[in-house]
This record gives structure tokens, C-alpha cells and sequence, in this order.
């Protein structure tokens, strides 16, 4: 994960990693029961355009 004679480090950066990955999350779940987030682009339903 670094490079750092400290083998100590790698467990810090990998606890960080997990805590920010929970916090984006909280955020990503705000947004999304806010209607800040966009919806990702989707397929056109063929179906519904051949008729």
C-alpha cells in the first residue's frame, strides 16, 4: 500500500480505506434519497420503440 520502512502503516491505510469506503457510501445514499445523483444512462427498451 506504501512504501515505508514502517510495518505498521499498512494496517492504518487499510482501516482508513475501509472507513472512507463507508463514509462515500453514506454520502452516495444521501444523495440518492435526495434525488442529487443522477441516473446512470440506460439501454433503450427495444421492445417499447418497435411498436
Amino acid at each position: 500500500m506504501s512504501v515505508s520502512p514502517r510495518h505498521d502503516l499498512g494496517v492504518h491505510y487499510a482501516r482508513l480505506i475501509a472507513e472512507i469506503a463507508k463514509y462515500s457510501n453514506k454520502g452516495a445514499n444521501i444523495m440518492i434519497d435526495n434525488a442529487w445523483m443522477e441516473q446512470p444512462p440506460m439501454a433503450a427498451d427495444r421492445k417499447k420503440l418497435a411498436k
